[in-house]
């Protein structure tokens, strides 16, 4: 499982790397379109890395519309000031 949770981590960062490339480079309404879309695959990488976690800590991952599922990392013991302690 750890090379599971490895690989989805590492897609995690790529997105988050591609997404930060588009803001920054965002100068008209399509270009910001696209960063959207980007914000969106990069929501659906970090969720998908949570619920491999999460299930591989034996913990329940509901949806990502439960709030409480994105608290778990917090009552688990992550660095709440460390924004990228899963990435």
């Amino acid at each position: 499982m750890k090379k599971e949770i490895e690989y989805a981590l590492d897609k995690l960062g790529d997105a988050f790397s591609r997404l930060k490339e588009g803001a920054l480079q965002a100068k008209d309404e399509l270009d910001k379109d696209g960063v959207i879309q980007r914000f969106e695959f990069t929501f659906e990488q970090f969720w998908k890395s949570l619920r491999i976690f999460l299930e591989d800590e034996g913990l329940e991952c509901r949806t990502p519309k439960d709030g409480a599922t994105f608290m778990t990392p917090v009552n688990c013991g992550f660095d709440k000031s460390n924004p990228y302690a899963l990435i």
